[in-house]
């Protein structure tokens, strides 16, 4: 039931595809909005879709992993889509909870409101409540199409869906019509793929004698748990920005958030090809390959990571200019691409405790870094407001990530790190913190920051190579 290497290069390129087509557009759609919404507007805004996030994610119950797994082990197609009635089940059973959760979520914004959340959570949880039933189905069948080996296909929706966002949004600013049409293009973005993936399907599934059981639920609650605080990253610090700060301090959070994100595209391009191999290799007792294969992938992320961090650093604050006052928050987009550096720098280490079947202990220090997080914004937030909220992140990514690399090394044999790659974090976090202090200035610290890359980039040189060999034997065999 092996995919063929050229299936690992469609996926590949299809991921990289798709990331870049989400980064243009959410590049793109953050202009937008900060031209259509008030500055407070555009806190709320994100606040709420970070609400959103959650919900959708919670909605699941980790039955998209379960579905995934199921689906895998059978004989894959290149014509028929295997599991449809199952997929169909998971479904209609986590767009219901999404469907209660968003209800929810619009019926407290009043009480929550008054008890001292930002006023503008008042319009935005009800107006985006919707849009939490479409991101469920999305997350799903996107599972779905993913164990029938259309990786490619699943991974572009991601990136249509930013596109599609961002055209609406621009409808939005032409027509005039202010934050309830921001609400409408919101939930019709997020309408768009799954309109797609469900097309594609068409006439093309075929049923399984598979089906749901206890241990699914089971399993699922800890896949979500893990999921969850894996948006430590992402989402709940912008809810917890929210909940302790104004809405102009929210978004200047969300902006530094958003484009620091881009940090992290390239260890999130690398995933959904990474999974599939190293559980193949691991299969077949081939321990070797499966660590190279991290190896790799660990240098081509932080490779992307330190470019990234190496651009804001250098032009932080005119990037910042280009969306309003916001260059204030150049030290939260140094903080907060920290955090990011140091989740690519130490590798897929989570990844590969999964494909080990380790999945108790790696939602156990999830959730331990979930809770970490959540303290120290309390702690941080109300004094020190965005930039405390960068800090908590990247404190809270040092801390599980070396507390997971640790737990894979135990459990696996796994070291995720070398000398050279230590001395490059060393640097990289050195860099960061000093350019955010202003302990060095931004050229000094982007200085450092490009000398790191440009050894990371040398030692990324074997994924361009398996790449090329990929491409060059799939073309020998067309005919």
């Amino acid at each position: 039931m092996r995919a063929p290497a050229s299936a690992y290069l469609a996926g590949a390129v299809g991921v990289a595809g798709g990331t870049v087509a989400s980064s243009v557009a959410g590049f793109a759609s953050l202009l937008l909005l900060t031209q259509i919404l008030s500055k407070e507007m555009f806190g709320g805004y994100a606040f709420a879709m970070a609400v959103v996030t959650l919900v959708s994610v919670l909605a699941t119950l980790g039955l998209d992993r379960a579905l995934m797994l199921r689906v895998a082990g059978i004989e894959p197609s290149s014509r028929w889509l295997r599991g449809g009635g199952l997929a169909l089940r998971v479904t209609l059973i986590c767009t219901a909870v999404a469907g209660a959760l968003g209800a929810l979520m619009a019926v407290t914004a009043e009480p929550f409101v008054s008890m001292g959340l930002m006023p503008e959570a008042r319009f935005w949880l009800p107006a985006l409540a919707l849009s939490a039933v479409p991101f469920t189905a999305g997350m799903v069948l996107h599972s779905w199409y993913q164990a029938n080996h259309r990786v490619a296909f699943a991974a572009a929706m991601p990136g249509i869906g930013d596109l599609s966002r961002c055209l609406f949004f621009a409808v939005v600013l032409l027509a005039g019509f202010g934050a309830s049409g921001v609400a409408a293009a919101a939930v019709l973005g997020a309408t768009v793929p799954v309109a797609l993936l469900i097309w594609q399907a068409r006439g093309r599934t075929r049923r399984a004698p598979r089906r749901l059981n206890g241990g699914d639920f089971t399993k699922g609650i800890q896949f979500v748990t893990i999921r969850l605080a894996q948006e430590s990253g992402r989402q709940v610090d912008l809810v917890m920005m929210g909940l302790l700060a104004t809405g102009a301090a929210t978004a200047d959070y969300a902006i530094a958030a958003r484009i620091a994100a881009i940090a992290d595209q390239g260890r999130q391009s690398l995933k959904p090809t990474f999974m599939p191999r190293t559980r193949r290799w691991i299969a077949a007792g081939d321990t070797a390959a499966a660590l190279r294969e991290f190896a790799r992938t660990r240098d081509a992320g932080f490779a992307a990571a330190l470019a990234a961090a190496t651009l804001f650093t250098l032009s932080g604050m005119p990037i910042l200019s280009l969306f309003g006052a916001f260059e204030q928050a150049y030290s939260v987009l140094l903080l907060v691409t920290l955090g990011f550096v140091l989740n690519t720098g130490l590798g897929l280490h989570a990844a590969y405790l999964a494909m080990h079947g380790e999945v108790g202990w790696s939602a156990l220090l999830r959730v331990g870094g979930l809770v970490l997080l959540v303290a120290l914004n309390f702690l941080l937030i109300p004094r020190f407001g965005a930039v405390g909220a960068a800090t908590a992140a990247a404190l809270t990514q040092g801390v599980i990530n070396v507390a997971s690399a640790t737990l894979a090394w135990r459990l696996t044999g796994l070291i995720p790190v070398d000398r050279m790659q230590v001395v490059l974090i060393v640097a990289a976090v050195i860099a960061l913190t000093a350019g955010a202090t202003a302990a060095l200035s931004p050229v000094a610290a982007g200085g450092l920051l490009g000398a790191a890359f440009l050894i990371a980039a040398f030692r990324s040189r074997s994924v361009l190579r398996e790449l090329a060999r990929m491409a060059l034997a799939r073309r020998a065999r067309k005919p």
